[in-house]
């Protein structure tokens, strides 16, 4: 039987690319068995989900060119973009 610490290693793995038959047998096995290896697995799975969308929308926004004739110097938009949360709020 995979130990937690193996267990975590494949769950990570498959996120990336195909488990063998034997990897996917003792994973599935494992998984009956401990609930937090399940869990860390449905956590990987969400934060998977939510880079993928974050990514998505972020492409979807187009944002100036800090780089182009007549638009704030590049200092000037790193601020904006990274530090106006912060201050907004209250950090």
């Amino acid at each position: 039987m995979l130990s937690c610490r193996e267990a975590t290693r494949l769950i990570a793995r498959s996120m990336e690319a195909p488990l063998t038959l034997t990897q996917r047998i003792a994973l599935a096995f494992h998984l009956t068995m401990c609930r937090f290896c399940r869990r860390y697995r449905k956590q990987l799975q969400w934060l998977d989900r939510s880079i993928e969308a974050h990514l998505a929308t972020s492409a979807m926004t187009k944002r100036p060119d800090p780089h182009a004739e007549g638009s704030e110097g590049l200092q000037q938009a790193f601020q904006r973009l990274f530090y106006s949360p912060l201050i907004e709020k209250g950090r």
